[in-house]
């Protein structure tokens, strides 16, 4: 009996590693067609913008004894965050309607091939659009169903210093947060700051927040996986508070 237990959890491991037993965020760099095609440097900047975003909230859920739970991202044999290019047919400035750009970009992605999760509610994607820095006079429309009712973050690439606050601000409309009163939380409204990195370090999530994204498919994770040694030195930490 033991061993064919044993046997289960190796199979299970097998078929289902961590990065398959829930849904990753995909990450697309929109282009329209009057747009250059980014350099591997300003793919590489907006790939640190989303990983520096992952470790934030990385660091918020262990804060509250959520431990090794963010959310997942696709990432190529060099274990770099993987960006699917999806050329537009449209120039920059045709594209001012949210569902116009959602539209080409499912085109894109079925052109190319790329696996979409089997419930669209599962499917969150970031939409970098090339070329712009700005998007009807804010940085994102987020947390809306489109015709397949998946949610998205649409995000200026053009936004320097703050791209890494946009993409973990926005990304929290995604996964279902609400704007915050506390000036110290990632969902405050109308921040004016400096470089987006620093800036991370000093913003939080509250306690409620935390646990709201506990209990989302994109930050559960299988207990199978959860590392048992990080686990145990954080549960030691605080017995020592």
């Amino acid at each position: 009996m033991r061993y064919k237990f044993v046997t289960l959890l190796i199979m299970i491991f097998l078929i289902c590693p961590r990065a398959y037993c829930k849904p990753t965020v995909k990450v697309i760099y929109f282009k329209p067609v009057d747009v250059k095609m980014p350099s591997e440097n300003k793919l590489n900047t907006l790939r640190e913008s989303i990983l520096i975003t992952e470790k934030f909230y990385e660091r918020e859920m262990e804060k509250y004894g959520y431990v090794s739970t963010t959310f997942l991202l696709k990432k190529n044999k060099n274990n770099e965050v993987v960006i699917h290019l999806v050329k537009g047919p449209k120039k920059l400035n045709e594209y001012i309607e949210v569902n116009t750009i959602l539209k080409d970009v499912s085109e894109g992605l079925k052109l190319e091939g790329v696996k979409l999760e089997r419930d669209p509610k599962d499917e969150i994607r970031i939409i970098f659009l090339g070329g712009s820095n700005s998007f009807r006079g804010g940085w994102v429309k987020a947390n809306r169903c489109s015709e397949n009712c998946f949610r998205f973050c649409i995000v200026p690439t053009e936004l320097d210093k703050i791209q890494h606050y946009a993409v973990a601000d926005v990304l929290g409309l995604a996964f279902g947060l609400e704007k915050s009163d506390d000036r110290k939380n990632i969902m405050f409204p109308h921040r004016q700051i400096g470089e987006g990195e620093a800036s991370l370090k000093d913003l939080i999530l509250s306690k409620e927040q935390a646990e709201l994204l506990s209990n989302h498919n994109y930050f559960k994770d299988n207990p199978f996986f959860v590392d048992p040694i990080k686990k145990t030195f954080i549960i030691w930490a605080k017995l020592k508070l």
